[in-house]
């Protein structure tokens, strides 16, 4: 069966997973990173989008506060008012933004970010930050750089699992300007409404890598351990499956949980996390799936009544 194919009927009832029993691995295993490439996409698209037209606002109403943003050869990025002093503002829950031009960034700045997304703003570029809860709590970051350095078609990629310290000493190191260092600069100024769209598309992207690593952490553990107990309980089976065949129908029990988890997150339910719903419905369809197995391999045997004989 084809991805769509298998997508729906897993989702919509239990007759199916009897024919996945022919699966092969490989072919579960692609369509495994196929959903969970598709769900990020959806994710990162729709979250951003929801976002959008607030963060392009607040961005207006920041440019109103530090001016335009001026780029010059020999010192790099300044804002149009106040450019030698450093500024920061928090902009709402989500979001803040900081300007340090020359040696202004301190290390102790990092801990007093409050929010779990930022914009910095320095001598060679600006970096879009996100606390990473996905990839072990509070502290940890994505970062997405934007180096405007010699090479003006140099791009930095996404780094991520930073420490605070770590995002320090990286903005320290690459973003300072130095002494006698010249940048070239693709355009002369920014304003509020190119910034606003480039948060838009930095957001975009962080939600992108930040699910894409989530969903594949969440599934392999979730596999590997229920797929790893089944295989305990089913040892006094009469008829059994081997462990390979157990990977293949518990990939696909966890369809359903992660596009309804998936769905859930655009509610920002904060009590009750996506990551909980998925468990959820994960253990309900896991149990129905597997009793259906079980029965299907080893029905109970037919009883004949005494008076019968």
């Amino acid at each position: 069966m084809g991805f769509w194919k298998t997508l729906f009927q897993v989702c919509t009832g239990t007759d199916v997973y009897i024919r996945l029993l022919d699966c092969r691995l490989l072919k579960a295993l692609f369509h495994l990173i196929a959903l969970t490439l598709l769900l990020s996409l959806v994710l990162a698209w729709g979250h951003s989008c929801r976002e959008a037209a607030e963060i392009r606002d607040i961005s207006g109403r920041l440019f109103n506060e530090t001016g335009r943003l001026l780029f010059f050869p020999d010192t790099g990025v300044r804002t149009e008012k106040n450019a030698d002093k450093r500024q920061s503002y928090r902009l709402n829950d989500q979001l803040r933004f900081d300007y340090y031009p020359g040696q202004t960034l301190t290390e102790s700045a990092v801990g007093d970010w409050n929010t779990p997304y930022g914009l910095i703003v320095m001598d060679n570029g600006f970096v879009f930050w996100a606390e990473n809860y996905a990839d072990g709590g509070k502290g940890k970051y994505l970062a997405a750089p934007f180096l405007l350095v010699q090479n003006p078609m140099q791009a930095e990629t996404v780094r991520t699992g930073l420490s605070g310290k770590m995002l320090y000493d990286y903005l320290k190191s690459n973003l300072e300007h130095r002494k006698g260092q010249r940048i070239h600069f693709m355009l002369p100024e920014l304003d509020g409404k190119v910034v606003g769209d480039y948060l838009v598309s930095c957001l975009g992207v962080m939600i992108f890598f930040g699910a894409l690593v989530s969903i594949l952490v969440i599934c392999l553990f979730t596999i590997v351990f229920f797929s790893l107990m089944q295989l305990l309980l089913n040892a006094g089976m009469p008829k059994r499956l081997p462990y390979p065949r157990l990977l293949v129908l518990m990939i696909y029990t966890t369809f359903p949980a992660l596009v309804i988890a998936s769905l859930y997150s655009f509610l920002m339910i904060r009590q009750v996390s996506p990551q909980s719903v998925f468990f959820a419905i994960f253990f309900v369809f896991y149990l129905i799936v597997f009793r259906k197995i079980r029965l299907f391999l080893n029905p109970p045997e037919s009883r004949v009544d005494d008076d019968e004989l």
